[in-house]
């Protein structure tokens, strides 16, 4: 039997976040992170987006 195949929520959005900070798009990457934060389940990723977020703020 095949194991049902789910999305990742955050992982889609730091993902897209990381995207649109490379190419320096901060306004758009501080959006992802904030949403990515919402489905971070660690600790460590919640502290992570919060400081990604961050800095693309100040950007």
């Amino acid at each position: 039997m095949k194991k049902k195949q789910t999305f990742d929520c955050y992982s889609h959005y730091a993902n897209k976040a990381a995207n649109k900070e490379r190419s320096g798009n901060y306004a758009e990457a501080a959006k992802l992170w904030g949403c990515a934060l919402l489905f971070a389940s660690l600790e460590a990723s919640k502290k992570w987006c919060e400081a990604r977020r961050d800095f693309c703020l100040a950007k």
